[in-house]
Parts: structure tokens; C-alpha cells; sequence
């Protein structure tokens, strides 16, 4: 009998545990669908034929923190690569982890997720058993695939004054045979440039201008809307080499980065 009732008082506490899990995953709201785009790079030179195509979509979740989940389609002459991604930002649209599947260059060559993690002084990559740590010291930007919106977060640094620019730390992955998953760290610079009226996936932007310079690296000039949208990127020395945003559509209103960080 005793046993009896120690099995009905072990039931009902497990019937009223699952009942507090399911209210509690019930009122858990459901990510908000913020914008849909899509990101078009098209280079034809002497040496490559390069096709990229970039579809995306940006949530906000429940802490007002951001998502991004994008599919990369990336070619160069006869080769295709797949590069799906998952970008977690912060409520002022910084980066806080990037997770990858797929391969492009600068990733293994074998199936698996990467996992990048953006802390304060410290980026922090992981691929299976495999670990790499990159300590930074000061501001940084990652400069790496999906360019556009790790792009967006390294023209935040910029002071909103033209001709001041700003010191940054870059931090990209080195893809090189010998380390494949070496982090490496540039010094550089991001300078704000002015403002400039743009037309883009058919309607008008007031855009924000910036010249990136990450090192050794090409310097870029990146066109980004004042929400953090970017909405244009080429390279500053031979500008046909240039990503554009080709399709845009949004369900609720950005907060502007101004306002936001």
C-alpha cells in the first residue's frame, strides 16, 4: 500500500513537471521575422569566373536579440561550394557566434558544423575535436564569410565624423594547406565617409559610406543603411569586383544602430 501511494505522489510529480514544461515552452515567445534580402556578386577577370548568391533572413527573439540564417552559393569557374549559416547578434547587431555548415575556402574540407564564438577579448573557433583560441586586445571585427554582415558590424567602430578614422583589430581565418584553422590578426582601419543617396532591390536608401582597410588585406568600401542593413560592398581598387543587396523585403521596422547600442 505504502508503495502503492509513493508510485501515485512519484506520477503526479511527474505529470506536474511536464505541465510546467509545456507552459513554460508555450509562453516562450516565437522568434519575430524582421527582413528577408538576398546578396548578388558576379566578377568576371582574366584568371576566375566568380558567382555568389546570398539568401538570408533576420529575426529578432524574445530577448531582442537578433538571427541571422543564410544560404551561400558560392562558384568559381567549374567548382560550387554550400555554405549554410546561423549568425547570433547581440540587440545592437553584434556578432556573438557564427555557426557554419558547408565548405568554402578558409573551412576543412570534411562534413561538420564550425562554431565561432566573439567574445569580449578573445574569438574562439571550433571544429569538432579540433580548437583554436585568438586572444585580441581592443575592438575587432571578424573579417570572414557572410562578408555583408560581419561587414555591417566592423563599420559600426567608424566615428560618425568624415575623415577620422578609426584603429581595429581584424580577425580572419587563415586558410592556408599547412593551418587550416589558424586565426590570424591585422592591424587596420574604419572610416567613415558621409552619406550618399542609393538605390537598392528597388528602393532608395539614405546609405552610410565607409572605407574599410584591414591590413594586408583588400580595402574595402562598404555602403550599409542606417539600421545596420548593408547594402553594398566593393572592393576600393577595382570597384567591378562589387556585392550588391538585389532583393529586400521587410516584415517589421529595424531600430536604427544609432539608437540601439
Amino acid at each position: 500500500m505504502a508503495k502503492h501511494r509513493e508510485n501515485c505522489r512519484l506520477g503526479k510529480f511527474w505529470v506536474a513537471a511536464l505541465l510546467v514544461a509545456s507552459l513554460t515552452q508555450a509562453q516562450t515567445p516565437p522568434d519575430l521575422k524582421v527582413a528577408e534580402g538576398e546578396y548578388r556578386m558576379r566578377v568576371a577577370t582574366g584568371e576566375a569566373n566568380l558567382d555568389l548568391r546570398e539568401t538570408w533572413t533576420l529575426s529578432q527573439r524574445s530577448d531582442g536579440s537578433y538571427r541571422v540564417e543564410s544560404t551561400m552559393q558560392f562558384r568559381i569557374d567549374k567548382e560550387r561550394m554550400l555554405l549554410s549559416s546561423i549568425i547570433d547578434f547581440s540587440p545592437g547587431l553584434r556578432p556573438v557566434q557564427w555557426q557554419a555548415a558547408g565548405w568554402v575556402p578558409g573551412m576543412p574540407k570534411k562534413p561538420g558544423t564550425v562554431t565561432v564564438q566573439f567574445d569580449e577579448k578573445a574569438v574562439r573557433w571550433k571544429f569538432g575535436t579540433e580548437q583554436v583560441t585568438q586572444e585580441v586586445e581592443g575592438p575587432y571585427g571578424f573579417f570572414g564569410l557572410p562578408m555583408p554582415w560581419f561587414l555591417s558590424d566592423i563599420a559600426q567602430h567608424a566615428p560618425r565624423d568624415p575623415g577620422k578614422p578609426a584603429s581595429l583589430r581584424f580577425v580572419w581565418m587563415d586558410d592556408s594547406i599547412d593551418n587550416p584553422i589558424d586565426l590570424l590578426v591585422a592591424e587596420g582601419t574604419v572610416e567613415f565617409l558621409g552619406t550618399e543617396r542609393i538605390k537598392m532591390a528597388g528602393r532608395a536608401w539614405e546609405a552610410r559610406k565607409f572605407l574599410v582597410k584591414p591590413g594586408e588585406l583588400p580595402s574595402m568600401v562598404v555602403w550599409r543603411s542606417k539600421e545596420g542593413v548593408l547594402l553594398a560592398v566593393e572592393d576600393a581598387k577595382k570597384p567591378e569586383q562589387r556585392m550588391e543587396l538585389i532583393r529586400y523585403k521587410e516584415y517589421r521596422a529595424l531600430v536604427p544602430l544609432e539608437e540601439n547600442r
